[in-house]
């Protein structure tokens, strides 16, 4: 048993993982928490808890005023668990996020929690994720999310969903006003519910990330995707790896993509686009920026022949550079001068790269080729090093505020 202190946040976390606790050592554990006001955060992740333990937990946090997440992962906990934890959210208004992953829950188990969920005015966070949930008469879950304004972050990953639970879902989240963040990852929704999805997301200007990757997302529904992302103002993450996407149907879903006005994340990784296409994307990626002021990242990976630059990472290691300079000016210059053989103020990519690291700035190496071609974009052949101490990398880092702010915003759905 241990309780840790988060630095970020100052929430008091007992953490119990894999402790598979006896009976009596568990009822004696939860007596402790029940007038403990100091633990905030309670996770008791594969911990074997079956009906009857979930039930002790549902007494104590009737009692407990100060835990705000609950998270109950890895264990075995069916209908009547569930049920006596549902009674508790509707009675207490101190748990906010709750954690139930992989405890093979069917549509059974979720019923209570999910009726409850209508009218309950607390829960900003619920994963269900790898359960065997389908939602296949899931007018409970459009009317939970029809119903419900609290829930920002929903996780359905790796559940049964398919394409009727798909319509359900897509009813609620086109009435839905509170939900930020839906993550409906390989759950095999298909055309239909996919379509089904697409059609909720025209409606929806609120939802501001979802996950769609391993879906069986195909070249017809990627053309209704882009008819909802027309018509949609909120949506600033879209992920959608590792779906069939052919190259005559991406072109324009990119280009509608890299001028929308608020997405600033398309992630594509693991679908193979070709080498033309690629480099069609990375293109248009630049035009988009530089007409909208707005850098757009587009994920992909090693199979389209493209390299990346991730511009968050770009922009976080100029402000480290800007301040080792600031402390290390001197240093560094002088490095400069040492390595720069020819006195004409110039020097190399290889030799600035080693001339940063051998005064103490050190990054990835790619990261640092990155960040030079930032700063330097017109000769990268010879690279004058006073830009290191003039005023280039404040105008950069000044000319970008606005963009880091809101990639800073983003930066939590990575």
């Amino acid at each position: 048993m241990s309780v840790c202190q988060s630095r970020s946040h100052l929430r008091r976390q007992l953490m119990l993982h894999r402790q598979t606790l006896l009976p009596r050592n568990f009822t004696i554990s939860c007596v402790s928490v029940t007038n403990n006001r100091r633990v905030e955060v309670l996770e008791l992740i594969e911990n074997q808890i079956d009906n009857e333990r979930a039930i002790l937990i549902a007494n104590m946090l009737q009692r407990n005023i100060s835990i705000f997440s609950l998270d109950l992962s890895r264990n075995c906990i069916g209908m009547e668990g569930i049920s006596a934890l549902s009674d508790v959210l509707d009675a207490s208004y101190s748990v906010t996020c709750l954690y139930l992953s992989e405890n093979s829950l069917t549509n059974r188990d979720v019923a209570p929690l999910i009726k409850s969920l209508q009218s309950n005015f607390f829960l900003t966070t619920l994963d269900l994720s790898y359960n065997k949930i389908t939602f296949e008469n899931g007018q409970d879950l459009t009317a939970f999310l029809t119903n419900n304004e609290t829930l920002i972050t929903l996780d359905l990953r790796w559940c049964l969903i398919c394409d009727k639970g798909g319509l359900a879902l897509a009813k609620g989240l086109k009435r839905n006003v509170s939900l930020k963040v839906l993550d409906v990852s390989w759950n095999g929704l298909g055309e239909r519910g996919l379509k089904n999805l697409a059609l909720a997301l025209a409606y929806n200007n609120c939802l501001k990330a979802i996950n769609l990757a391993n879906n069986n997302l195909t070249p017809k529904t990627t053309v209704h995707l882009a008819r909802a992302l027309k018509r949609n103002k909120s949506l600033e993450v879209l992920i959608l790896d590792n779906n069939t996407i052919r190259d005559d149907n991406t072109r324009p879903f990119i280009q509608l993509c890299l001028g929308h006005s608020s997405l600033m994340l398309l992630s594509l990784q693991g679908v193979h686009l070709g080498k033309k296409m690629s480099f069609y994307i990375q293109e248009m990626q630049y035009i988009a920026s530089e007409e909208t002021h707005l850098t757009k990242i587009v994920l992909l990976n090693d199979c389209n022949d493209m390299h990346v630059v991730n511009e968050t990472l770009v922009r976080s290691f100029l402000q480290l550079l800007s301040d080792f300079i600031r402390q290390n000016g001197h240093s560094l210059e002088a490095s400069f001068k040492s390595i720069d053989k020819s006195r004409d103020g110039y020097l190399g990519l290889e030799s600035t790269i080693l001339c940063l690291e051998k005064t103490g700035f050190h990054i990835p190496l790619k990261s640092m080729k990155d960040l030079i071609k930032k700063i330097a974009r017109e000769n990268l052949e010879k690279i004058p090093y006073c830009i290191f101490f003039d005023d280039t990398i404040k105008g950069i880092l000044k000319a970008n505020k606005q963009r880091l702010k809101r990639f800073e915003a983003v930066a939590k759905y990575l």
